[in-house]
């Protein structure tokens, strides 16, 4: 058991096995990054790959998973 005193917001980082939802759900202040890609993507990523794994996203969209991995971080300081 984890105790609330022993936990650190560091602790928790963006990885690419981790979900659109899962990381808006942990950090809101991502939106942004995500709607920065819709352009590029062709389509809202949030609507149509909300349950989809980072990776898969990036592959699936041409995306730069390293540089979408760098801009999340960024995003939530």
């Amino acid at each position: 058991m984890i105790l609330e005193s022993s936990y650190k917001k560091d602790d928790i980082r963006i990885r690419p096995e981790m979900t659109i939802l899962e990381i808006m759900q942990m950090y809101n202040q991502t939106q942004d990054v995500f709607e920065k890609y819709n352009e590029q993507a062709g389509q809202c990523l949030m609507c149509t790959a909300l349950f989809e794994p980072l990776s898969t996203v990036s592959e699936r969209f041409g995306l730069d998973l390293k540089k979408l991995l760098a801009e999340l971080e960024a995003a939530i300081g």
